[in-house]
């Protein structure tokens, strides 16, 4: 089985059809920074929901139901706004194997490495100036330890 999927792989290379060699239609290049834009935006909408949810149990005039505990409408609407911006992410990591070759890896080790040291000086500011921030935080290890708990008796069941 895997040395004819191999067989056909090298084929396909041969032939051109990898999906390396298709390169990206020029537009594209120019429309992936207003995707990287509306990915910004989704996850400040995102993070804003998740902070309504954790500190009140609600998200606007939302009210979660009583009988689903807080960690479970967290997975929800972390789901969701994974689901939300997949096509984004898609296209965007589209463009970087079909545009960067071989620089690719080190294009999106280097994204991933920007974007997560810019996250925390956002955080790390906003924790110091906006209230709703350090309430989040100081929920987090209660609502971490709630999955926790609810994920061991899932397992021991």
């Amino acid at each position: 089985m895997n040395r004819e999927w191999r067989r056909k792989q090298r084929e396909w290379r041969r032939a051109g059809l990898s999906a390396a060699a298709a390169p990206p239609p020029p537009w594209l290049a120019a429309v992936l920074p207003v995707f990287g834009l509306v990915h910004l935006i989704l996850f400040l909408i995102a993070a804003g929901m998740m902070i309504s949810l954790v500190n009140t149990g609600a998200i606007l005039s939302w009210q979660k139901p009583p009988d689903v505990p807080l960690w479970a409408a967290v997975v929800v609407l972390f789901i969701g706004y994974q689901i939300a911006v997949s096509p984004f992410r898609g296209v965007q990591h589209w463009m970087w194997r079909s545009g960067a070759g071989a620089g690719a890896g080190w294009f999106a080790f280097w994204h991933a490495v920007i974007w997560l040291i810019g996250l925390a000086i956002v955080l790390w500011v906003a924790a110091d100036h906006i209230p709703e921030i350090t309430e989040f935080m100081q929920h987090l290890p209660h609502l971490f330890r709630e999955f926790v708990y609810a994920v061991r008796d899932v397992v021991r069941e």
